[in-house]
């Protein structure tokens, strides 16, 4: 910063500026002044330029009578490019902005082509710790599928596995689910390759109750033991390691598989008795 700059406000320095300034205000006044003037002028000799084309013009008409046509097409042809310009601007700005959950939360996109209309891209706000179990019973019923034909696809998987939670470490806002209607038990058979309900297979020769306690489906479970060809010695049935499927379960804490297999072990043992 100068000298000039600090000096006092009463010296001659800043009289000099106010007479600079006063100067420069006079000469802008002056200008605008003479652009008025200029405009005046050009306003009158634009009305007269007017009048005399209007009336060649009217001359042209009965000679030309597509002139007015080319016109009002052209004017047209405007007015529509800067409608359907308008409109891709009305539309792009109309574009939803990606979703925010709430802290410990995740909006969940459910996607399924082949669902009605209206439940083929739906929005559920699900919490980051909730289960898949917990996933199913929120969105099977908003989405209009019963929970036991409810199977759920994340990430190009089949998710069968009851108490894992697939989106406990999720950093995103968003994240799009999967989902079908379908015939669980009888996919689940085929999963683990068991010929029927009843039979055993793979390395430790489980039967499908060792398996659904083992994921903890309980709508799977409870399935099993509705389906009419059940063998429910399958309840005490233990696997290569001496394992049953209650003891799998009760090991794992899934008290509600425990309590259906005690129930179905009761149902065994009284029918035994009789």
């Amino acid at each position: 910063m100068s000298d000039l700059d600090n000096a006092p406000a009463g010296d001659d320095t800043v009289d000099q500026e106010k007479e600079a300034n006063d100067i420069v205000d006079n000469d802008k006044a002056a200008d605008q002044e003479e652009e008025q003037e200029e405009e005046e002028g050009e306003a009158e000799k634009n009305g007269s330029d007017q009048e005399g084309s209007e009336k060649e013009g009217s001359e042209k008409e009965g000679s030309d009578p597509d002139g007015s046509e080319k016109g009002s097409s052209k004017d047209g042809v405007d007015g529509n490019a800067k409608g359907e310009a308008g409109n891709g601007e009305s539309e792009e700005k109309a574009k939803p902005k990606a979703l925010k959950a709430p802290p410990g939360s995740v909006w969940a996109w459910f996607e399924n082509p082949k669902a009605p209309k209206k439940m083929r891209h739906q929005k559920i706000l699900l919490n980051l710790k909730a289960t898949v179990t917990d996933i199913k019973k929120i969105s099977a019923r908003r989405l209009g599928c019963a929970e036991r034909e409810f199977q759920l696809e994340i990430n190009g998987q089949v998710i069968w596995t009851g108490y894992t939670t697939p989106f406990v470490d999720y950093k995103e806002s968003e994240v799009t689910v999967y989902w079908r209607k379908a015939d669980r038990l009888k996919e689940f058979l085929a999963s683990k390759k068991l010929k029927d309900i009843n039979c055993q297979a793979g390395r430790y020769g489980r039967s499908v109750v060792h398996y659904a306690a083992i994921i903890g489906d309980v709508e799977l479970m409870r399935d099993v033991f509705k389906f009419k060809e059940i063998d429910k010695t399958l309840v005490v049935l233990r696997d290569l390691l001496g394992d049953t499927a209650l003891t799998m379960a009760s090991i794992a804490g899934y008290a509600d598989i425990v309590s259906m297999l005690l129930d179905n072990k009761d149902d065994l043992v009284k029918g035994n008795i009789s």
